[in-house]
């Protein structure tokens, strides 16, 4: 209310579960930002639960996509599984921000921040 008032944009860090999603909707909020650690951890150790994850991400994406929130996706994400939520369903183009700063500055120390931001770019845009 006193954020709204002020035209501060207001965003929550949520779990990809439509409850959450729907409570973020019900608080005003602008946005969300889904977490995709689980979706991360399980790439990372070749679990079988990677689809799981994924369906849950498209699960909330969709979901606040109905509601008319705006989406950012974040934790985890690397230039190893980025790919696979990009590429996993056409919903996930409705992403507007990932938040992969950790990976990218990693990366950036052995190619350089603009070398490691257009490779980032190019796996996330390419179709």
């Amino acid at each position: 209310s006193g954020l709204k008032k002020s035209k501060i944009k207001v965003s929550l860090f949520v779990e990809p579960n439509l409850e959450m999603v729907r409570l973020s909707q019900a608080l005003g909020v602008d946005a969300i930002e889904i977490h995709t650690g689980r979706f991360a951890i399980a790439t990372q150790q070749k679990q079988p639960t990677i689809q799981k994850e994924l369906c849950k991400i498209e699960k909330a994406t969709t979901k606040a996509l109905e509601l008319g929130l705006k989406i950012h996706a974040g934790h985890g994400l690397d230039y190893e599984n980025i790919r696979l939520l990009v590429d996993f369903k056409s919903v996930f183009k409705s992403i507007e921000e990932y938040n992969i700063g950790h990976s990218i500055v990693c990366r950036a120390t052995m190619v350089g921040l603009e070398s490691a931001v257009r490779e980032m770019l190019s796996l996330i845009q390419s179709p």
